[in-house]
């Protein structure tokens, strides 16, 4: 599983990138009770398989991240999955199902897809892994609760 900072740090910047990419809530947006649910089809930009072998030091996971955020990156409904490969422009379809809440926040939200490829290099001076990620897809859009 993704450690709590690394997911955090992830999600945030993908939210991010969604945001950038102007995305726009439709209005009048989404009351308590109603259901948001979007399938969004993610392809890859590479083909990847996962490495757990740990004895040449380097390993590889592949994430999928999907889920309802706010604007600056804070979970409300998260999920993540682990993944043994994915291929170049082989789409992966997601569904992002949430149900509004009486405590979901109020404004404008995220419902965001991705995959994303974790490596890892062990450094045995400091006898510590060294961690780096690669953003394979992602899609998003914008909802807003009112």
């Amino acid at each position: 599983m993704i450690g709590t900072k690394q997911k955090l740090l992830i999600v945030s910047s993908l939210v991010a990138l969604v945001l950038v990419s102007g995305c726009v809530a439709p209005e009048p947006g989404y009351k308590v009770g109603d259901v948001y649910t979007k399938t969004f089809n993610l392809i890859p930009s590479e083909s990847v398989s996962e490495d757990t072998d740990f004895s040449d030091e380097k390993v590889t996971y592949i994430y999928k991240i999907y889920g309802i955020y706010t604007v600056s990156g804070e979970e409300i409904a998260g999920n993540q999955e682990q993944l043994s490969s994915v291929s170049s422009g082989v789409a992966i379809p997601v569904t992002v199902s949430y149900t509004i809440e009486p405590t979901t926040p109020k404004g404008k939200l995220i419902a965001m897809a991705a995959i994303v490829r974790i490596d890892g290099t062990y450094d045995k001076t400091s006898d510590q892994w060294a961690w780096s990620y690669k953003v394979l897809a992602k899609e998003g859009e914008a909802l807003n609760v009112g």
